[in-house]
């Protein structure tokens, strides 16, 4: 946790508190899982957090602060589904040219041994 929320302020403090002998944390830091455990712990608070800096966001940006505004419309616009143009892909015909041979020109050549393409049999 960040030095001034911390309550006691330091390791040696924990442990008078918790009336554990001196340097005891030390054994915990040494453990394989420490940094693991420190940082899920450390990303549940930041979580526990965010709703509230989110709502101080929100209320200066309300108060006619810009960037807090573009901020707040970031954060939202993340979660928002936005129209994204549609990419149509229309079929390749050429006239006379059967479509076997077509549809080869879009098969990578180490896929011409399988079959990627349902329905169709691999000839040999």
């Amino acid at each position: 946790m960040p030095k001034d929320v911390r309550d006691p302020e330091s390791a040696v403090a924990w442990e008078r508190k918790h009336m554990m002998p001196k340097g005891y944390t030390n054994f915990f830091k040494a453990r394989e899982d420490f940094n693991d455990k420190r940082l899920t712990y450390f990303w549940e608070w930041m979580m526990d957090l965010y709703p509230d800096v989110v709502y101080a966001v929100y209320k200066r940006a309300i108060g006619k602060s810009s960037k807090d505004a573009g901020i707040f419309i970031d954060l939202l616009s993340k979660k928002m589904n936005l129209d994204k143009p549609r990419m149509e892909i229309q079929p390749m015909v050429l006239v006379g040219v059967p479509q076997d041979k077509i549809d080869k020109l879009f098969v990578p050549k180490e896929y011409e041994e399988a079959s990627i393409i349902p329905g169709s049999e691999v000839k040999k």
